[in-house]
């Protein structure tokens, strides 16, 4: 399976990670599943709600996720997953990351930093269990 996404969204998930340093920032995608093909259309900035420590955690903001699913249902684009960063770490799952995943099916990219640069990973967490995480091929999108 394959994650596409444009380069302008991959540039926006870099700045909004660098932007929220050293907290996680956080957001949701919105595209389609076809196939063996995820495309990621749009993404939608969250402010990180968590009550923990938010260099360590994220929470989406509950009325962003209930607005983006009423517009769903409307005809826009459905909420495939969700992104976030590491701002001092891998762009891997954490085990936060794990024990905190209940929706199986969805997309995880992660975007995180190494040294000084920044990069971005796909994820997919199994429809039977979500806290199986699946690294998953991205691919830019065609112009």
């Amino acid at each position: 399976m394959i994650v596409i996404l444009s380069e302008t969204i991959v540039n926006s998930l870099h700045r909004e990670a660098l932007r929220q340093a050293p907290d996680e920032a956080c957001g949701l995608l919105l595209g389609e599943k076809k196939d063996e093909t995820i495309v990621v259309s749009k993404f939608i900035y969250s402010k990180n709600v968590t009550v923990n420590d938010p260099r360590l955690t994220f929470e989406i903001d509950p009325q962003i996720h209930f607005r983006c699913q009423k517009e769903a249902r409307a005809g826009a684009p459905a909420i495939i997953g969700v992104w976030h960063s590491h701002p001092s770490s891998a762009a891997v799952p954490s085990k936060t990351d794990v024990e905190c995943s209940v929706e199986g099916g969805w997309v995880w990219l992660i975007t995180g930093k190494q040294d000084s640069s920044w990069n971005t990973a796909a994820f997919l967490t199994a429809n039977t269990d979500p806290k199986f995480f699946e690294m998953l091929e991205i691919r830019p999108l065609n112009p």
